[in-house]
């Protein structure tokens, strides 16, 4: 992969890393205040209180800590293993083209959950690693020759 578009995988794979730190922090704020009034009130009840009975006991409040704490490691490790690769293995075109690629369509679909379930936060920052995986894949590059000789501006085969 070039320059340009290494530069771009690599701006998304840290803007996943970012993005999931950023994520972490809802867990360590207090949501209590947002619940108020009467309605409020008796929904934070069930919400943290309500046991669902799927095999094992765990509240809405529990699942929904589990389903975050999900996103958190998913998007942070991913988007460290992502670096990892561009930056010990940014020289292999065909590699980092097809993890462009599979980055693009994983932040498109992530972006239109967002858009459809989420708040506008996490829509924003998917949008940005969007962009970043699709100006990767576009600045790719095409795929070097391997006949030709190597020189300052080619990178390694």
């Amino acid at each position: 992969m070039h320059n340009k578009g290494l530069i771009a995988f690599k701006t998304g794979s840290l803007l996943l890393v970012v993005g999931s730190v950023l994520h972490l922090v809802g867990h360590f704020s207090d949501v209590r205040p947002l619940f108020v009034g009467t309605e409020g009130g008796i929904f934070w009840e069930l919400y943290t209180e309500y046991v669902f009975h799927v095999g094992f006991d765990r509240t809405l409040f529990e699942m929904m800590k589990g389903f975050s704490w999900t996103l958190f490691l998913f998007t942070g490790f991913t988007g460290l293993q992502n670096y990892l690769l561009a930056k010990h293995g940014g020289h292999l075109w065909e590699l980092m083209s097809n993890l462009a690629v599979l980055n693009l369509f994983m932040s498109m679909c992530l972006v239109a959950v967002s858009a459809r379930y989420l708040t506008i936060p996490p829509l924003v920052m998917f949008t940005l690693i969007w962009i970043a995986f699709t100006l990767a894949f576009l600045l790719k590059g095409k795929k070097p020759n391997p006949l030709q000789p190597v020189t300052d501006d080619t990178p390694p085969q």
